[in-house]
């Protein structure tokens, strides 16, 4: 027994009465009605299959738009519910896959799923002319990533681990000691180095991110608060990006929206953060100085190694790893860059601050090139519903 026609011919697909679409249901068990289930895999554009909907049919008319919030952050973001005899067709526009639903007391097999997709597909180019009209009225937005939220989630990642990390040397070995106690002390002397090295590996880490992570948030408010007169010439925009940063910083009041007062450059979180970025150079061009980089003095006899203080060597090498990394030196940096942060933030306007602080905490916002506006998209959560339906 094939499948109904009437089905497979979606000029004649209807929108049903909520009314009988109700009854439909809850009778469905009695009347031996089943649900047949496809998963979109990439066969159709889940954009071009709601404007074809949305042209033929209107806005979404499914159940779950009664649940939907009037936002983004939604499990299904839509539906559609049509009839076709006695019959239902569900479109569903999930999180994770677009879903459609037959509801039917006929036959329906994985063949009739791929006539079903190849009649929507000639449907598709039938009405392309008026689906294009459909898209149009669509908001479109690029999506980009948030150079600023990714470094600061890099930024808090390398902090809690310095924070956890503890660097004990062995306690050295007694003149009696067993074999066993050599055994001990040797594993330990193993993982104190292995200490240094992961204490060198996250200061460095640090050390090159922080000044680029302070720098990306003067560069994400330039980019929301940019006057108009400033985005339209793109030589002035790039030039005042490319403005030393005490420049910047003390300009923003003239090249951006928002300010209550001049950023003061000649505060302490300023200054202190000001000597922090001077001092990036030296880490991001591995610039080799001795004269800054220096940690020790020998003396040689000959070949005859000779130093003031007592240590052993190794620990005087391999402590060297940590000379100007040090966990806390790192983490004083993270501290300066967001004094300077919540410094900047102050001298906002409450409006602009709140913009601001709900764009610094998304990873990836939206960006509409004809009007050039910024727009917070999508929760920092994404909500994903499986199951049949």
């Amino acid at each position: 027994m094939n499948p109904t026609p009437q089905i497979l011919d979606p000029t004649i697909w209807t929108i049903p009465d909520p009314n009988w679409v109700m009854e439909f249901l809850r009778s469905r068990k009695g009347a031996r009605i089943e649900v047949h289930r496809f998963i979109n895999k990439g066969e159709l554009s889940p954009l071009n299959l709601y404007c074809y909907l949305k042209t033929r049919f209107g806005n979404p008319n499914g159940l779950s738009m009664m649940a939907r919030t009037p936002t983004s952050d939604n499990a299904i973001q839509w539906q559609y519910t049509l009839k076709t005899g006695n019959s239902l067709i569900d479109f569903w526009g999930m999180n994770h896959q677009l879903e459609l639903t037959v509801n039917t007391n006929q036959p329906f097999k994985p063949e009739d799923w791929q006539a079903l997709i190849a009649v929507l597909q000639e449907e598709l180019t039938r009405l392309r002319k008026e689906i294009s009209e459909t898209k149009k009225s669509l908001e479109p937005w690029v999506l980009f990533v948030n150079p600023f939220n990714r470094l600061n989630k890099t930024i808090s990642s390398l902090e809690s681990r310095l924070k956890t990390l503890t660097i004990t040397e062995p306690s050295p070995l007694r003149m009696d000691a067993s074999k066993k106690d050599h055994q001990q002390y040797f594993k330990e002397y193993k993982r104190w180095l292995g200490q240094i090295d992961e204490a060198a590996l996250l200061g460095t880490s640090v050390r090159l991110i922080v000044p680029v992570y302070a720098e990306s948030f003067i560069n994400l408010l330039i980019f929301l608060f940019a006057k108009p007169e400033v985005k339209a010439n793109n030589r002035v925009y790039d030039d005042l990006i490319r403005d030393p940063i005490d420049v910047r910083v003390g300009s923003l009041h003239l090249h951006c929206d928002g300010f209550q007062k001049p950023v003061d450059i000649h505060a302490d979180p300023f200054k202190s953060f000001h000597t922090l970025m001077n001092s990036r150079n030296d880490f991001l061009h591995g610039n080799v100085n001795p004269e800054k980089l220096d940690f020790d003095t020998v003396y040689f006899d000959k070949v005859i190694p000779l130093f003031e203080d007592e240590q052993s060597l190794v620990k005087r090498l391999f402590l060297s790893s940590l000379k100007f990394v040090e966990p806390a030196i790192a983490l004083k940096d993270i501290q300066t860059a967001r004094t300077f942060i919540d410094f900047t933030l102050g001298h906002l306007l409450t409006e602009y601050r709140k913009l601001l602080e709900i764009l610094m905490q998304d990873n990836t916002p939206g960006y509409r090139r004809d009007t050039k506006k910024v727009g917070n998209l999508f929760p920092n959560w994404i909500v994903e519903f499986y199951g049949g339906q």
